[in-house]
């Protein structure tokens, strides 16, 4: 009985085998999609493919010699990677003949994660880290935004747009939402300014989800790209992803910021992690990448949005790394990171000469982000929110480092640890070499983070997650071990001692090296506190919510907040217990106009915020816009001394005046430009919130003429209605209407004192009635509208005109009051046909140069049937 048993065990094991010998036994080389388009596809249709090989001149061979029908349409050197189109039975060839096929993928349909609404540039420390580092804005740095075209017409983008070949055809609203927070020139309103806003920007079309070429990144001098789209939820190590690890690693100063994606609440069907919900819902293979940054998303108060996608990566790496605001999804919190690389990128090369390598980059950004949620890393927020102004702060204190360690050797790097640290943090970041794709552990370098005071010895690892599939293992707090799976390694030390320690990298397993390296230290001090906003000429909005910031390490201390309006001479009580902890706070604001500060009392130490100012935006219209001049106007702000004009120029707003009303006249338009704004002054060094930046040839004003019409009421009377732009220099308004040869006055308004005016003519003449406005000014300039016209009836159903027809015109106006479908036929005075045309609307122009001079008879049918006769005089 046993010998039958193991009989059919070994028969059941044959049959299996055999069932392998064909493409199935190399399933586990295609990725999902390809796999699905194998086993969907009922036609042998042609798709593209991406094809990883061990080596590509062989790959190339093999289908020469085997006269396989594949086009290649692009080479991936360096990750031995060809995008290939060919018949899913060519794939099958490949993988069951050609022993060097590594992996098969093929491109998906990227889509844009949704785009943030609202805009607070104070959540992560932009504002203040444009304050403190005030010549740090992007210039000279170029930002790529990938995805489909921005609006290179906006105002926002003005001057610092670089074409290239490579954009999308499709004009997008996400994009230029993406475009404008990492790099806006905040030229259409204060929302409008991003955080890199004198940085140069490019674009790429993602229908290409694999990297751009070299060329492009380096002829253009990119060194940040934006990624804010997503395919859908993918867990393995994609060719896409192999890409992008490499053209890092072989262009060390490019970075690729990544939107997480907008999936945190949905569950994987890939990978280790299938079916453990809110965990590893990463929006596309790509942000597997090692090299790059992936970024979530969180409210304005640091919480983390529940549809951010969450990590780990496929095999357990950390991801996303960072979180930032992007209330409504990732999207805007990946700009946003992007703008602020692009801070650091421009300040570390004014200090050094030279671009720093994009893993220094991420490593003062993962190394200054606040520690949000749970202490420590984490899946849902990685190592932290953005904070820019602490990774500039970063910089300007000198504290990183870089470094290059070999195989089982050390590289050891000095500290000294001040008195009154709360906490010390340390990262290590390196740029690590492709792995294959589809490997299942990403990491190719291994090195090692270690810290050690050098006094008693003691010594730190980094924090490290649980990768067990398991959602109670995933939730588990990180514990300090050896790190053997991220190429990002994180060190913190709560109130370190006071002392000499030693930052020891370690090359445990550089297989490909020499491994360059970054390092970025952070000394938090104890008993500190910190307004991070309002900052000196912020602008508050009056009469709403307004959210005040800070950091501390007061966190159980008593705690009273105050405003002042009077330059600190007193204070008025918004509350005498915050919770400082939040680092917030919800303020209504007063619905005034004036500077403000406020004083946060901790433990009898008093904090003074610097000097804002509460202000509400001002409305700008036109009054006119003639050719040679505008005329400005807005509403009047209370406590405003004067008002700052501002005109855009090159590339952004340029005061042009100091105004002391609420109106302004400007001329030069066509030399200058013709886009302004208006700020309120309410101190020699505080502009209150800038109005909307208006282009005055789209507002719908002439010169001085808003509106002039003209209609025909009750089949009998004319309704003429005006209005003006402004009355301004307006002393006189004169109707006239045309005579036979000439416009006369018909009616006269000399008591002005307002814009709109309506009048009515009783007395028509049959045909046309045509009227001009004529606006004398105090100055001596007379300024017409366009003539309108009212057609008028009377008793008939049909009008010619004009008639006479002159004999410089020589064209005979047909006009009808309900006409379907007609024909006109024209007969000289001896009864012959002389023209017949088809009259197809209402209107109708007639030419009727070959006319001689005289009197013809007109009749018109309509249906086959006579509907109207007349006569016309040919002058």
């Amino acid at each position: 009985m046993r010998k039958t048993g193991l009989l059919i065990t070994c028969l059941m094991l044959i049959t299996v085998l055999a069932a392998q010998t064909g493409i199935e036994k190399h399933f586990h080389k295609l990725s999902p999609s390809a796999q699905k388009e194998y086993l969907s596809t009922t036609k042998n249709n042609e798709s593209t493919y991406w094809i990883s090989v061990s080596d590509i001149d062989s790959f190339l061979h093999f289908i020469q010699e085997k006269k396989l029908p594949v086009k290649i349409t692009r080479i991936e050197s360096l990750v031995y990677t060809l995008v290939v189109v060919c018949r899913p039975s060519v794939i099958k060839d490949l993988l069951t003949k050609f022993e060097g096929i590594r992996f098969i993928d093929m491109p998906r349909l990227p889509k844009e994660e949704l785009s943030v609404n609202n805009f607070d540039n104070t959540t992560n420390a932009i504002n203040i880290a444009h304050r403190m580092h005030a010549a740090l804005n992007g210039s000279n740095m170029v930002l790529s935004v990938k995805e489909n075209r921005y609006d290179t017409a906006d105002i926002d983008f003005k001057g610092r747009h670089l074409p290239s070949s490579l954009s999308s055809p499709i004009l997008s609203t996400h994009a230029s939402i993406m475009a404008t927070l990492a790099a806006g020139g905040g030229n259409s309103f204060y929302s409008g300014k991003g955080v890199a806003w004198a940085s140069k920007i490019s674009s790429s079309n993602f229908t290409n989800l694999l990297p751009d070429t070299l060329a492009y990144y380096q002829q253009n001098n990119i060194s940040v790209q934006n990624h804010s789209y997503g395919t859908g939820i993918e867990n393995y190590y994609g060719i896409d992803a192999a890409a992008y690890d490499a053209i890092t690693h072989s262009n060390p100063r490019l970075l690729h910021v990544f939107s997480a994606g907008n999936s945190g609440n949905s569950t994987s069907t890939q990978g280790i992690y299938s079916g453990i919900s809110g965990f590893a819902n990463l929006t596309g293979s790509f942000k597997m990448s090692k090299n790059s940054l992936s970024v979530g998303a969180t409210d304005s108060f640091s919480i983390v949005a529940q549809l951010s996608s969450k990590g780990p990566a496929h095999d357990g790496r950390i991801k996303p790394e960072l979180v930032a605001f992007g209330e409504d999804g990732s999207s805007g919190a990946a700009a946003l990171t992007s703008g602020t690389a692009l801070l650091l990128q421009q300040y570390l090369q004014q200090k050094s000469g030279n671009l720093p390598p994009a893993s220094l980059i991420k490593s003062i950004l993962i190394n200054s982000a606040d520690d949000i949620g749970i202490s420590g890393p984490d899946y849902n927020s990685g190592f932290g929110a953005l904070n820019a102004f602490k990774a500039m702060q970063t910089i300007a204190d000198s504290n990183y480092r870089s470094g290059t360690v070999q195989q089982s050797n050390s590289v050891f790097f000095p500290i000294t640890v001040p008195d009154n640290v709360r906490l010390l943090k340390i990262t290590l970041c390196w740029n690590d070499p492709p792995a294959i794709p589809n490997a299942p552990k990403a990491l190719v370098n291994d090195l090692d983070l270690v810290l050690v005071n050098t006094s008693n010895f003691s010594s730190w690892r980094p924090w490290v997650l649980s990768k067990f599939p398991n959602r109670d293992s995933l939730l588990l707090p990180a514990i300090r071990k050896r790190d053997s799976l991220n190429n990002i390694e994180q060190i913190t030390v709560q109130g370190p001692l006071a002392g000499n320690y030693q930052i020891r990298v370690l090359g445990t397993s550089v297989t490909q090296g020499p491994q360059d390296f970054s390092i970025a230290i952070q000394f938090d001090s104890a008993n500190e506190f910190t307004w991070y906003h309002p900052v000196l000429a912020a602008q508050l909005s009056g009469g709403t919510i307004n959210v005040l910031r800070w950091r501390t390490a007061f966190f159980n201390s008593n705690s009273k907040l105050e405003y002042s309006f009077d330059k600190g001479n007193s204070w008025k009580l918004i509350s005498n217990n915050v919770n400082l902890s939040d680092n917030y706070y919800r303020w209504i604001a007063p619905d005034t106009t004036c500077t403000i500060q406020f004083r946060m009392t901790i433990n009898g130490s008093s904090y003074i915020s610097e000097t804002a100012v509460l202000s509400k935006p001002v409305t700008v219209k036109v009054g006119f816009n003639c050719t040679d001049s505008v005329l400005l106007y807005w509403n009047k702000v209370p406590n405003a001394g004067t008002y700052n004009l501002y005109r855009l120029g090159t590339s952004y707003l340029q005061p042009i005046a100091t105004i002391n009303d609420s109106f302004a006249v400007v001329s030069n338009l066509s030399e200058n430009g013709s886009h302004f704004t208006v700020a309120p002054n309410i101190d020699p060094v505080s502009d209150g919130i800038k109005s909307f930046t208006i282009n005055v040839n789209t507002q719908g004003v002439g010169c001085y003429i808003k509106n002039f019409f003209a209609d025909l009421e009750n089949n009998n009377t004319a309704r003429i209605s005006i209005e003006l732009g402004t009355i301004y220099l307006v002393s006189q308004l004169a109707i006239e209407k045309k005579s036979s040869t000439s416009f006369e006055s018909w009616q006269t308004i000399n008591n002005i004192n307002g814009t709109n005016f309506s009048l009515t003519d009783n007395k028509l003449v049959r045909g046309a009635n045509i009227y001009r406005l004529k606006i004398l000014l105090s100055n001596g300039n007379t300024i017409y509208s366009n003539p309108e016209t009212v057609y008028y009836f009377e008793n008939t159903d049909y009008l010619l005109f004009p008639n006479p027809v002159p004999a410089q015109s020589k064209w005979l106006q047909v006009l009808s009051r309900d006409l379907l479908k007609g024909e006109i036929d024209i007969y000289n005075i001896s009864g012959q046909l002389v023209l017949r045309r088809l009259l197809n609307s209402p209107f109708e122009s007639l030419s009727i140069y070959h006319l001689q001079k005289g009197v013809y008879f007109v009749r018109i049918r309509q249906e086959g049937k006579k509907d109207y006769t007349g006569k016309i005089l040919v002058q």
